[in-house]
């Protein structure tokens, strides 16, 4: 988590095109991918119920860098079907939680592989995603009309510690606060 936006909903980032998600089910870990999944989307609710209760908002938000998403992961049947599980568990699970998703960095492959899961999620869901190819001025732009600098990580444009610096996600003790 890197803080909150301007209304207290909690933001999450994610370095999605760094992750060979073709090599990783090819080499057997296709069930270790979707377990992976669950606890996410459980670790975010848990940390998003523990803000709740400062805020009241039980929305989030999630940044999603895809930079580096690679052609072979894109038309790889199993990526494909990944991602429109992933989008499809989180609807139907935790139904209303985003409140805005902004992908960064999205070059062709990826816009590609969104417009062939894009059928397959509700309009509600569509309506909150922003795709951004590799303008970062643009980005950069949207992403602080949404989000103060002291949320968004310095190589987003904010003044948040770096992503690779471990210190943006606070520590909580698992359970006990939510």
């Amino acid at each position: 988590m890197s803080g909150t936006d301007f209304e207290g909903r909690p933001v999450f980032i994610g370095s999605v095109g760094q992750v060979n998600f073709k090599e990783l089910f090819e080499k057997g870990y296709k069930d270790d991918c979707y377990r992976f999944a669950h606890y996410l989307a459980d670790w975010v609710m848990y940390v998003s119920e523990v803000e709740r209760r400062k805020s009241g908002s039980t929305q989030v938000n999630a940044i999603l860098d895809f930079d580096g998403f690679s052609f072979g992961n894109a038309l790889h049947v199993q990526t494909i079907q990944a991602a429109i599980y992933g989008a499809r568990m989180f609807e139907a699970f935790y139904p209303e939680t985003l409140h805005r998703s902004i992908m960064v960095n999205a070059n062709w492959v990826f816009s590609s592989l969104y417009n062939m899961t894009k059928p397959f999620l509700s309009t509600e869901t569509t309506d909150k995603i922003q795709v951004y190819g590799h303008d970062t001025e643009k980005w950069k732009a949207v992403l602080k009309q949404y989000i103060p600098n002291e949320s968004i990580p310095i190589e987003y444009g904010g003044t948040a510690p770096s992503l690779y610096s471990g210190q943006l996600t606070p520590k909580y003790p698992y359970r006990d606060q939510a």
